[in-house]
């Protein structure tokens, strides 16, 4: 269902669930950029009790820096606290 998805609105789907914290964030960032193949629209899916906002901030600029060119768009799942909250905005 998530193929069809990202097939039909030309959208990669990326789904975060889980404490933000330094580490986690370039591991997000890594999985970003390795991508073999990058659609130009995004959709993150986020559910996290918060966490690091310096973490959050690298984050944000990566999908920032790797979907400038499209749509960026965010989805809450359940709770998106603290460095959550910073991602979105």
């Amino acid at each position: 269902m998530v193929e069809e998805y990202s097939n039909r609105f030309n959208v990669d789907v990326f789904d975060y669930t889980g404490g933000i914290y330094r580490g986690h964030d370039y591991r997000v960032i890594r999985c970003l950029r390795e991508r073999q193949e990058r659609r130009s629209n995004l959709l993150l899916l986020l559910s996290t009790p918060g966490g690091s906002p310096d973490a959050a901030f690298m984050v944000a600029r990566s999908l920032q820096e790797e979907y400038r060119h499209g749509d960026f768009k965010i989805m809450v799942d359940q709770e998106c606290k603290s460095a959550g909250t910073l991602i979105a905005l």
